[in-house]
This record gives C-alpha cells, structure tokens and sequence, in this order.
C-alpha cells in the first residue's frame, strides 16, 4: 500500500463498490449484504491511480486475477 488505509477507505463508492481491505498486492473492493451475498473485485494500485481505469473496472464488475 502507498498510501495509509484512511485514503483507500476515503475512496468514492463506484457501482455500489467500495475499497474493503488489501492483501497480497492487490485491494479489493466489495458490494453486497449478508443476505444476498457479496460481490468481490480486485484491483492494483496502479489502477486505483488511474481514476479512468479505476472507474471503469468497478462499473463493469471487472477484476484482475489474482
């Protein structure tokens, strides 16, 4: 992580993603509830720094593979 846990938590929600932890390298970005389940995707840092690539990848549910 470059930047402590309060920047990835202050993060704007995107599609009902919002930043969840980091692990490995990789953040990852979770939506849902307890109920219905949840949705997890995981993105670098790089792509987070790229606010295009960042917003596009948590519009369209896509995620690197880890």
């Amino acid at each position: 992580m470059k930047h402590p846990k309060e920047h990835y938590k202050s993060l704007p929600k995107v599609n009902g993603y919002k930043w969840s932890f980091y692990e490995k390298g990789f953040h990852t970005f979770q939506k849902g509830n307890n109920r219905e389940g949840y949705l997890s995707l995981t993105l670098t840092e790089s792509d987070i720094e790229a606010n295009q690539t960042f917003e596009h990848m948590l519009k369209n549910d896509i995620s690197r593979t880890i």
